[in-house]
């Protein structure tokens, strides 16, 4: 099990307990918590990888000053949820692939020579321009796992969606 972990400089005790606590001031049970003021994860002894990648998921959002959204349950959730699943995704992009798969479905690439990239969900189609930059891809690959999951309300939030490229395979080198 492991006693901590470094989150953009901090380091995060990881303490674990044998039955499930509750929060104050939410009043709910629960087998995992973040608290980023003291710089520690408190997990059940039993709980999954998933469960310390969703609490890993709120120390970097609170170390990364993006405090508006580390207390947002449903997108740490999904951040958690999907992590891997988006570097697997840019893993098996490869620059000269005609399609990729995003959440399950199938987006056909069309290369392009303008600057910006284009996702025409409706279409299943990804525009991206020919020298495509990794971090360009992986926006897009994210991009679309928010239009995928029903999460397009963030899509418009670049502050967020240039925190998400950078920060994804860091919370799951995190949590290994």
């Amino acid at each position: 099990m492991k006693k901590s972990v470094n989150i953009l400089g901090a380091t995060y005790k990881i303490l674990y307990k044998n039955e499930p606590w509750i929060i104050p001031n939410i009043s709910e049970t629960t087998v995992g918590s973040c608290d980023s003021a003291n710089k520690v994860i408190t997990l059940l002894t039993t709980a999954d990888y998933h469960t310390l990648l969703h609490e890993i998921t709120h120390a970097y959002l609170y170390e990364s000053g993006l405090l508006n959204y580390s207390g947002d349950e449903c997108l740490v959730e999904w951040i958690a949820r999907n992590c891997e699943k988006i570097c697997i995704a840019y893993g098996k992009w490869i620059p000269s692939s005609k399609a990729i798969d995003i959440s399950g479905r199938c987006y056909k690439l069309i290369n392009t020579n303008n600057d910006s990239c284009e996702i025409l969900n409706y279409r299943s189609e990804i525009k991206v321009p020919k020298n495509a930059a990794s971090t360009s891809r992986t926006y897009i690959i994210i991009l679309g796992w928010l239009w995928e999951s029903g999460l397009d309300l963030y899509s418009e939030d670049e502050t967020l969606l240039n925190w998400l490229v950078a920060t994804i395979p860091k919370i799951v080198m995190s949590g290994e």
